[in-house]
């Protein structure tokens, strides 16, 4: 990556970093957005996934430290990890054009279907893999927030590949 990629990159991320944890962009800007990052940002590919990832789930995290006080006054305590997948499908469908749902909920696991994926709008079918890491991040922050523990997120089906949803498996260790 040539110096000027690399300054190009660095401003991206740290006003990025301004904007999601000072709610400067609203995350709905930000989707909008996504397609153009995805396919300009002056990364490696590998840097790129890594990168978008990260900012998911910085805003994930931060989700979750906006709306706590409305999920656990929602929830019966202790919050567990199925509470948690409802209230963030409710909640993300509340505050997004995307139709999002629960196709399997466990104790310890859930997959996420995204019929609608705003992220993936103007990308379907140009890629080989998965694209959206910026929502699997933000699932992953919001969940390891709520929850403590860890979260793995994993992108199996992509409009961006052809798919007909994008579909995300979750998996949860306290």
């Amino acid at each position: 990556m040539s110096r000027v990629d690399k300054l190009k990159a660095s401003l991206i991320t740290k006003a990025l970093r301004v904007a999601i944890t000072e709610d400067v962009v609203p995350a709905r800007v930000l989707r909008a957005l996504y397609p153009m990052l995805y396919e300009t940002l002056p990364l490696k590919e590998e840097e790129k996934e890594g990168y978008l990832y990260a900012l998911g789930y910085q805003m994930g995290r931060k989700m979750e430290e906006e709306f706590e006080h409305i999920v656990w006054k929602m929830s019966k305590p202790p919050l567990t990890f199925k509470d948690l997948m409802y209230f963030f499908v409710k909640g993300a469908t509340a505050v997004s054009a995307d139709k999002i749902e629960l196709e399997e909920v466990r104790e310890d696991a859930a997959v996420v279907v995204n019929r609608t994926c705003a992220y993936c709008w103007g990308l379907e079918g140009k890629y080989s893999k998965p694209v959206c890491f910026y929502y699997s991040g933000a699932i992953a922050g919001a969940t390891e927030a709520a929850l403590g523990g860890t979260a793995v997120v994993e992108e199996v089906d992509c409009k961006a590949k052809g798919n007909e949803v994008c579909r995300f498996k979750v998996r949860y260790k306290p």
